[in-house]
């Protein structure tokens, strides 16, 4: 994440998508002096890289000497210096780097990262996942639906209170290799053991292979991969209606809780953004109106030990 160092201490100011600068109480980064306007300056995210404009303030703001005229922005680079009014003190830009998607909590200490592209809240028992999509911006999923959020918008969980910090202008894809694969056209092979205790997941898309080893969300994926398998050999329903499970009759068959299965949802959504996989997160599909899921593919293999 990007950042400013205060120069002659160790104090750094992690720069969030959006930075105001002043000596307001609600300025992000405040400076109590008496020559510092009470909204002096702001530092943003533009999507490319950061940005500064001067908000007008009566004794102005400088970038490395050069005083900026007000309402007119300019590009940050790593080094560039940052002077407000006659404040003593200034900042330097330590680095340039994209801000991190992630949720703080208000009501309580608390923040959140994304990982994969993807932020789970509460993290210990979720409730909700916002995601980027590549058409609606950054999307908030949960078991009442999904809807788009906003940078700074404060989403309500439980009872707890979370700021998002989601910065524009990231790719949503997660993996790095340029033949990047949607999850409808991976193809994933169970290998179950006799007694069902053990469910080993490989994934392929092309000549690529990913063994992904026996994990504990495997047996709900496996779970969902037979429903969508024997809708396909019953033949009595179309490709996109194949494989919906309504959310009560899989945690009753799994008999887990809700917040368990949206953590065992996570951790596989997870372990796939870790491949070349566009929209890791469709290996399982809701209908949020309905409350059903799904296994994201129908290329689906069973195969006992």
């Amino acid at each position: 994440m990007g950042n400013l160092l205060q120069t002659g201490l160790p104090k750094r100011h992690t720069l969030d998508t959006r930075v105001l600068i002043g000596r307001s109480r609600k300025c992000d980064l405040r400076l109590t002096h008496p020559s510092v306007s009470g909204e002096h300056a702001i530092v943003w995210w533009t999507g490319a890289g950061w940005s500064i404009r001067e908000l007008g303030s009566r004794n102005g703001t400088l970038v490395s000497g050069t005083p900026l005229a007000p309402g007119q922005p300019r590009a940050l680079a790593a080094g560039d210096t940052l002077s407000f009014g006659h404040y003593p003190i200034t900042w330097t830009v330590e680095s340039t780097a994209p801000p991190l998607p992630r949720a703080v909590r208000l009501d309580a200490p608390g923040e959140v990262s994304a990982e994969g592209g993807m932020i789970v809240l509460p993290p210990d028992a979720p409730l909700a996942m916002l995601y980027a999509d590549p058409l609606q911006g950054w999307v908030v999923e949960s078991d009442d639906g999904s809807r788009a959020v906003e940078d700074l918008e404060t989403l309500t969980l439980d009872g707890s209170a979370w700021r998002l910090h989601l910065p524009s202008g990231l790719s949503s894809t997660i993996g790095l290799d340029p033949e990047i694969a949607l999850m409808g056209q991976i193809a994933l092979t169970f290998v179950v053991s006799a007694d069902e205790e053990h469910v080993q997941l490989l994934a392929a898309h092309g000549e690529r292979r990913h063994e992904l080893g026996s994990r504990s969300h495997n047996y709900a994926l496996l779970t969902l991969a037979r429903a969508r398998l024997q809708d396909a050999e019953d033949g009595n329903l179309s490709d996109g209606e194949q494989g919906w499970l309504y959310q009560d009759d899989l945690t009753r068959m799994l008999q887990i809780s809700r917040t368990q299965l949206n953590l065992l949802i996570f951790r596989a959504r997870k372990q796939l953004a870790g491949l070349d996989i566009d929209n890791a997160r469709d290996i399982v599909e809701r209908r949020p109106d309905s409350r059903q899921l799904r296994i994201g593919t129908g290329l689906l293999r069973v195969e006992t030990t």
